[in-house]
C-alpha cells in the first residue's frame, strides 16, 4: 500500500521496486484504493520473463551505485577487508544507509562514517 500526498505515511512505490528488484521480484499495474491509497502487486520473475525497459535501468542504476561504493571502499584497507568479513545483511545495512544519502556532501559523511566504524570492524548499528 502506498499513499499520496496528505494521506498516511508510507514508503514509496519507486523504493518498493528498488527492493523488489533485487530479489528477484516484479510489480504489477497500481490500483487506485480511494483518494488516498493505491497499491501495487508485486510478484516473483518467471525464469523467461522480459525486462521492462525502466526496470533494467533501474537495476543498472543500482548495481552501478553499489560498485561505486565498493570502489570507494576498496581505497581503504583494513575497512575494505572488514567489510567484505561482514555478513550479507551487515554489509546490505552498510551499503542502504551509503545509497540512502540525498547529496554528495551526505554521501561523503556516510563514508566517513563507514570507514571509522568499519577500521574499528563495527556493524553499522
Amino acid at each position: 500500500m502506498f499513499g499520496k500526498a496528505g494521506g498516511p505515511k508510507t514508503v514509496k512505490a519507486g523504493e518498493a521496486l528498488e527492493e523488489a528488484l533485487c530479489f528477484g521480484w516484479i510489480d504489477g499495474q497500481m490500483e487506485k484504493i480511494d483518494d488516498k491509497t493505491y497499491k501495487k502487486y508485486f510478484s516473483l520473475r518467471r525464469d523467461n520473463s522480459k525486462w521492462s525497459e525502466k526496470n533494467k535501468a533501474l537495476v543498472k542504476s543500482l548495481e552501478e551505485q553499489i560498485a561505486a561504493l565498493f570502489a570507494l571502499l576498496e581505497g581503504h584497507g583494513l575497512a575494505y577487508t572488514n567489510f567484505q568479513a561482514m555478513s550479507p545483511s551487515v554489509k546490505k545495512t552498510y551499503t542502504r544507509a551509503y545509497l540512502d544519502a540525498k547529496t554528495d556532501a551526505g554521501r561523503e559523511k556516510r563514508i566517513a562514517w563507514m570507514v571509522d566504524r568499519l577500521n574499528k570492524n563495527l556493524k553499522p548499528m
